[in-house]
């Protein structure tokens, strides 16, 4: 069957300024061209295609089914889009985090839909376009709900070095962007899926909980052939939880050096996680900015969120990231429905002391399916808010607000926490190289220009 995979574009909604390959897309089409389909992408994010162009991109290749999806706070675009391409005729099916949660209610809201796929869709999208070949119930597909019923719980993928790698071929050859690493290619990976921690507002619903992980080989040969098809990357791994086994993570970077391939990379750690030997072994394989969940300045509100760390493994983790000259970007939550105005001021505090490279602050989303859902549920902490940082994606966000907060308290102190910290004399020569930092002029400008025209925006 032909099969058309579809990015879709950005609707009426604030740029994040970050364009990066869709690697859920990627891995579910290299799925279905190893089961012998004919695929195509189309990525109508950073190629700009809207309304009739992209409905006449996607009608030229005369797709037997399209696949769309989209994480929570952006899927409304994916039911835009959806619309759009209805008038083809061929049958849709959405899958995603947002798709995996709702499951039968996408098909209630989202009339254009013929199909859910739940959870992680390698397999499963595969086999709903075989049934489909083969005129055979879709219904009796695991992961795959239909209007008539729902196939059994899909089982989650355990050997992802036997998964295709991601049909990179298919992508635009231009026009990805990382604003806090300048580089005309950037790519997209996974090393390991799942987490095993509990924080109180991470969404599971695609690659759950157990932690499963590619051998150091598998991810060195995908890195060849990345290297080897066009100019050295920026690679960005998503893995949940890169970190989490020191040993693979040795192994991984072993096989890069061994290999001498060369690149430089981001990934995601855990403050408690990270020694000087591990921050040695991954700078020499490439390692150029690690990003930590820190989410909170103050024990009590990490134990809030269920981080499993004090701060003092937070100010340990970014010494050791400044002294061994690796870059880091935090992520901090502001406006904990627990805490108080002047608590809340204690993350942007330990902020400005522990001095990463970069830190992005937000709000509390409780997402459908989290533990904070629920427990926001019950106290009646779920509003829509129009409180957002210059890198959040929707203009409104369901956010978790306790009593003490509202939406123009929000919006204040996350306006505070930006200029607090990005106009401190040493973050601005940080960013630009000069103060013992790891930015660049390049760089800085990129991130730093976006912060500062959003706060000083009205």
């Amino acid at each position: 069957m032909r099969v058309l995979l579809v990015h879709p574009p950005r609707r009426g909604r604030p740029e994040s300024g970050v364009s990066v390959p869709p690697l859920g897309l990627l891995y579910l089409a290299s799925s279905l061209e190893a089961a012998g389909h004919r695929v195509a992408l189309i990525d109508a994010r950073v190629e700009a295609l809207r309304g009739p162009r992209l409905l006449e991109r996607a009608r030229s290749f005369a797709p037997e089914l399209i696949g769309l999806g989209g994480l929570t706070p952006v899927f409304e675009d994916s039911v835009s889009t959806a619309r759009l391409l209805s008038s083809i005729g061929a049958p849709i099916v959405l899958g995603g985090p947002h798709a995996t949660v709702r499951g039968a209610r996408v098909l209630e809201e989202v009339p254009e839909a013929s199909y859910v796929v739940r959870g992680e869709g390698e397999r499963a999208l595969p086999a709903l376009v075989s049934a489909l070949a083969r005129a055979a119930d879709p219904a009796e597909v695991p992961g795959v709900v239909t209007r008539g019923g729902e196939g059994p719980q899909p089982a989650t993928i355990e050997d992802l070095d036997a998964l295709p790698v991601p049909a990179r071929h298919l992508l635009p050859a231009r026009g990805y962007r990382y604003p806090l690493w300048r580089s005309s290619r950037i790519v997209t990976a996974l090393t390991s899926r799942g987490c095993p921690f509990r924080c109180i507002f991470c969404e599971k619903a695609v690659h759950g909980d157990p932690y499963r992980a590619r051998s150091a080989a598998s991810v060195a040969d995908e890195l060849e052939g990345v290297l080897a098809a066009g100019p050295e990357p920026f690679v960005i791994f998503y893995d949940d939880l890169f970190t989490l086994r020191r040993e693979r993570v040795l192994s991984i970077c072993d096989e890069i050096v061994r290999r001498g391939l060369r690149f430089h990379w981001k990934a995601e750690a855990r403050v408690e996680q990270v020694d000087r030997e591990l921050l040695r072994a991954m700078k020499r394989a490439g390692l150029a900015m690690l990003a930590f969940g820190v989410d909170s300045g103050s024990d009590d509100g990490l134990k809030f969120l269920r981080k499993g760390f004090r701060v003092e493994h937070v100010r340990r983790a970014f010494a050791l990231c400044r002294e061994e000259g690796v870059a880091t970007l935090a992520y901090l939550i502001l406006g904990l429905p627990s805490q108080t105005p002047e608590a809340a001021r204690e993350s942007i505090r330990l902020a400005v002391e522990i001095r990463p490279t970069y830190a992005q602050f937000s709000t509390l989303s409780p997402f459908e399916g989290t533990p904070l859902h629920a427990l926001a549920e019950r106290q009646g902490w779920l509003r829509e808010s129009v409180a957002r940082s210059p890198l959040d994606t929707e203009s409104r966000r369901v956010t978790a607000i306790g009593p003490a907060w509202d939406d123009r308290a929000l919006k204040r102190l996350l306006r505070e926490a930006y200029l607090r910290f990005y106009l401190r004399p040493r973050a601005i020569l940080d960013l630009l190289g000069l103060g013992g930092g790891r930015g660049s002029l390049t760089r800085g400008m990129s991130a730093g220009w976006r912060v500062v025209q959003w706060a000083f925006q009205g």
